[in-house]
Order: C-alpha cells, then structure tokens, then sequence
C-alpha cells in the first residue's frame, strides 16, 4: 500500500481538496468487480458499493440460491469512517462502524447502534483471489437474518472501450528525463469520496516541456518552460458539459525509492516540485516496471486502470 511516509519518513503533510475537481458530478451506476482492488482497511474508506443482484435462497432448497437483478438506485452502500450509509428499503439508514477488520473470505464492518450498544450489526465483504469484491453480506442487527447482494461483472463491451480509453498498467517506463510530453488517462479517483471515472469526463493528465521562442532585434532567447496539466469535462450551473483546465509550471523533478522492500505498485516515486499548487509537489508513483501506477496531485490520487 502506497505511503508518502515511505519516502519521507520525518515530514508532516498538509491536504486539501481540489475544488476544481468537485464539479466531475455523475449519475449513479453500479459498481463492476473489476472497479477496485482492496489491499487494506482503509481503502473502503470513501467507497460506495452499488450492488447489481440480491440473493435469496430457494424455498424447497437452502442451498439453491437465486439471484434477482435490482435497479441501480435500489441499494448502496457508503463507507466513511465513522459511518456505514445504507440506501435501500427497510434496511435504509446510518450505521455507526466499530470496526474494519480482515477475514479469511475479505473484511468486516462491524456496526453498533449508539444508543443501545447491544444492537449490532455487520457488513461482510467478500473478495475473490483478486482482492476485488464479489459479494456483499449485511445483518441489520443481533436477530434478524443476513441479506446477501452481488457485485456485478462488468460486460465485456463496456470492458474493452475502456480498456482502450484508459492508461492501463502496462504504460511505458519513466524516468525523470523521460517523463516528458506523456498524457495518463487515470481510471479512479481517491479523494474523500472515491470515483471510477469515466470516458465522458474525459480526465487526463499531462506532463509537457514547451519551447518558447522570443524574439528581439539583437538576439533570440530560447526559454524552455515545463508544466503538468490536468483537464476533464465537469458541468456548469445549468447542466451543461464545460471543460476545465488546472496548468501548473514544473520548478523541479527528483526520484526516490520506497524504503518499503515490499513495495510494488509504488517501488520508485518521482517527485514534482510545482508552483500555484499550496502542497508544492505532484508525486508519480511507479510499480517494480517504472510504469506509473497512482499520480497524487492535493488530496486527489488518480490511479491507472488495473491497479
């Protein structure tokens, strides 16, 4: 799991919430398995689960279960750290979390009613061998029965154009002389609430070297300015799809390597000192393959597609 500390183990950080990015507003979808891996407690924080299916099992047979599609705004699941958020029928409410834990089928949200502690409840994620999440279990409370939801697969079309869209894992290597008039297309956002992005946001990120030219009567003076560039498609007051554009001039690159002798998915990082930016830096974080895998630009991480 990424972690600034790995790099800069004595520095303290200070976050915020880029609020050009609040307007990226989309109409709720379900979530596909393939939308997210989950390595650690915290990576549920922020998240919604929309379940595509509720199972139930079959009267003249326990054990045969059958599956009921639901509408996209039937149910979902929202996870904060204090709360669990439930939209959905009788089981629609805010419950307060005591805990995440690990299991040997994914995690558990254990949640407990504040006003009578005896009341309690649970949420059990099921990953597959992926740690991505297939199923969802919910019991309300102490005595009544679980109620199991599925995750659905994300249809093969869908799949593909994205794929095509997207910069998947397997992007070139890096370095910081290399780094250079590249554009990533993220496939998540991590914020306070997370986000699968979408084809029609049309979310890049660039890093750009510009050559400027000026000239006078005496002599031309060749400036070279470098800057790391983040657009999308947000919408306006009325609704309407608009472009936005956030330009940040590059003062800087250094490399690091995690201190972490397990660390994959962000072996190297290579740090861009910028200005306009109250954080200073942009970090690119690459896997084993100098491949970027997250780019973490404010409280915004943007992920690769596969990651």
């Amino acid at each position: 799991m990424f972690n600034i500390k790995t790099y800069f183990p004595m520095q303290k950080y200070i976050v915020i919430t880029l609020l050009l990015l609040s307007t990226i507003v989309q109409a709720q979808e379900y979530t596909y398995v393939s939308d997210r891996t989950f390595l650690a407690s915290s990576d549920f924080l922020g998240y919604t689960f929309i379940p595509a299916f509720i199972v139930y099992p079959n009267e003249y047979n326990s054990e045969d279960l059958e599956e009921v599609p639901i509408g996209v705004n039937d149910f979902s699941f929202g996870i904060t750290p204090s709360y669990l958020y439930i939209e959905g029928n009788e089981i629609e409410g805010v419950y307060s979390i005591n805990s995440i834990n690990p299991t040997n089928y994914g995690y558990i949200i254990s949640t407990i009613n504040a006003r009578n502690p005896t009341i309690q409840g649970h949420l059990k994620i099921i990953l597959d061998n992926y740690n991505k999440a297939s199923s969802l279990i919910f019991k309300m409370s102490t005595d009544t029965d679980e109620m199991i939801f599925k995750i659905a697969e994300i249809p093969e079309k869908v799949e593909q154009k994205e794929a095509a869209f997207f910069t998947n894992m397997d992007n070139p290597a890096i370095t910081t002389s290399t780094i250079w008039n590249r554009t990533y297309y993220p496939f998540f956002r991590i914020a306070e609430k997370q986000q699968r992005l979408r084809i029609e946001d049309s979310v890049k990120i660039s890093i750009t070297m510009d050559t400027i030219i000026i000239k006078n009567k005496k002599r031309e003076k060749i400036d070279i300015e470098q800057f790391i560039t983040i657009s999308y498609k947000g919408f306006d007051n009325n609704g309407n799809r608009i472009n936005y554009e956030q330009r940040y001039e590059v003062k800087g690159l250094k490399e690091r390597q995690s201190r972490d002798p397990k660390a994959i998915i962000d072996k190297y990082l290579i740090e861009a000192e910028v200005k306009s930016l109250p954080e200073k830096y942009i970090y690119f974080y690459l896997n084993e393959k100098r491949a970027v895998s997250i780019i973490e630009l404010g409280s915004n991480r943007f992920t690769i597609r596969g990651y």
